[in-house]
């Protein structure tokens, strides 16, 4: 689930016209650590060119594994260029490094 913090501020961000993509999306990429981005779009349907702001997306990464559900630590970087960068770990979690 990415849902924006700030939507519906002056800077009309819209999470719903925002697009994900990157190879967190592809099943076929294994990876311990994944990535995909966020293209934050106005309301108006414009991408941003510009970060939108620091914290404005929040990243809730939840999976199921042998029956039990458990969501996996994320953090989402503000790449200053209007895209927002979410990292996370699956099958390691960084506590256990």
């Amino acid at each position: 689930q990415i849902r924006a913090k700030s939507e519906g501020s002056d800077k009309r961000l819209s999470a719903s016209k925002s697009i994900l993509f990157g190879p967190a999306l592809n099943p076929r990429i294994v990876t311990p650590a994944r990535y995909l981005y966020i293209q934050a779009v106005r309301e108006n349907g414009r991408n941003f060119t510009k970060s939108a702001g620091e914290y404005v997306f929040v990243a809730k990464i939840d999976i199921e594994h042998d029956g039990r559900k458990s969501r996996l630590r994320s953090e989402v970087r503000d790449r200053g260029d209007g895209t927002y960068q979410v990292f996370f770990f699956y099958g390691i979690q960084p506590d256990a490094l």
